[in-house]
């Protein structure tokens, strides 16, 4: 089990020793992206997919890893999940589908959630991404390069408003 003041130092560490590969590269020419979430409800679970199939349609290579917090649902089982019981007290990875998302040089990498978690800034500081974009929010703004404010906190807005900014990148 992860041992949450350990982890925000490693996370830190991480974040700082990464920061120089960072950047961003126009939405066009992009084609790797990554989307990082955290289970809540069946209608974040829904609207992540149909960002999906947008960002699909664009001709994107879309990989997504999701949170799943005890006592809750991976719907479907579309999505690959880790709990917190596979990031290891020292913050080692015990899952090979989170391995395996953390080496991937995405293009841009989303975290859709509204909500901020050691788990998930440890992921993000940990992240081969070249640019990572989440919502405006002052406990993640050291992980991001890019930061949107959403016109309203539904997750349906929320992704729109992310595929719309995004795309603005030339």
């Amino acid at each position: 089990m992860v041992n949450s003041t350990i982890l925000k130092y490693r996370t830190k560490f991480a974040n700082r020793r990464r920061l120089s590969s960072r950047g961003s590269k126009s939405f066009p020419s992009s084609s790797t992206i990554g989307i990082l979430f955290t289970v809540e409800d069946i209608d974040k679970h829904n609207n992540i997919k149909k960002f999906i199939e947008k960002l699909e349609a664009e001709n994107k290579k879309v990989s997504s890893i999701c949170f799943l917090p005890k006592g809750k649902d991976n719907f479907e089982f579309l999505f690959n999940f880790f709990t917190k019981k596979e990031i290891g007290y020292f913050g080692q990875l015990k899952n090979e589908y989170l391995k395996d998302f953390l080496n991937q040089s995405f293009d841009y990498l989303f975290l859709l959630d509204q909500k901020s978690t050691p788990c998930m800034q440890y992921i993000l500081a940990n992240s081969q991404a070249k640019c990572r974009v989440g919502l405006a929010e002052n406990q993640n703004q050291e992980f991001m390069e890019l930061l949107i404010k959403p016109k309203s906190k539904t997750m349906e807005d929320i992704v729109d408003d992310l595929l719309t900014y995004i795309k603005k990148i030339k």
